[in-house]
């Protein structure tokens, strides 16, 4: 059983590279329609962060425009190398993206609160899941090989989110389109990594890779 697993992982690699090859792609794409033209991640990170005013604006816009693609461009290298290296570097990069992500919402809120600016509800909404997601990282950061590539499944199910709202918005552009199928393929790919090399089950293979519980026995 475990070596039928060990056999179809480079078939889940390649699906994820296939996942983090469209995501990449997007980042040229139109994404949404807005104001009768067509908004373009790339156009939109030089516009941003051309006029931002501070450090942390800028920081901000680069999350939000370029961290998923810069994320799908990560998955492809990692698939196309296939070095166990390249595999751990890749999640080591996932948790310091969603790191960073989390960092700059703490930053900005504190930041918000400390000008005297009131806290409402929908801050106190978003601080959930960013708890949890705190939470899930550093879980995950101690369970070796196995947590990092729970943290690849992590950040493309926060992508399909993400992408998925937009795709359903109504403005959506085919760019946004390829960037959710191209999360979905990256998050299937790591979930099927994480099979062939457990053998788990599939509620319990949810469960694990949900509560980042996952320590595989040898490295990926």
């Amino acid at each position: 059983m475990a070596n039928d697993g060990a056999a179809r992982l480079p078939t889940w690699r390649r699906l994820s590279g296939t996942g983090g090859g469209l995501l990449a792609l997007s980042f040229f794409l139109p994404a949404v329609r807005s104001c009768n033209s067509d908004v373009v991640p790339v156009e939109e990170l030089v516009k941003v962060t051309s006029y931002a005013s501070t450090a942390s604006d800028r920081a901000g816009a680069a999350f939000m425009y370029l961290a998923p693609y810069l994320f799908g461009l990560i998955v492809l290298v990692a698939a196309a190398l296939r070095a166990q290296a390249a595999q751990r570097a890749l999640g080591v990069a996932s948790l310091g993206t969603l790191a960073s992500g989390i960092a700059m919402l703490v930053i900005n809120f504190v930041r918000s609160a400390s000008w005297g600016n009131n806290v409402d509800g929908k801050d106190l909404v978003l601080a959930l899941p960013v708890s949890l997601s705190a939470a899930y990282l550093v879980r995950a950061a101690l369970r070796g090989d196995g947590g990092l590539l729970c943290v690849r499944w992590f950040a493309a199910a926060l992508c399909v989110l993400w992408f998925g709202a937009w795709v359903i918005s109504g403005s959506a552009r085919y760019g946004v389109v390829l960037s959710f199928l191209g999360s979905a393929a990256i998050a299937a790919g790591a979930a099927g990594e994480l099979h062939a090399l457990t053998g788990l089950g599939r509620w319990a293979l949810l469960w694990r890779i949900g509560t980042a519980s996952i320590e595989l026995p040898r490295p990926v």
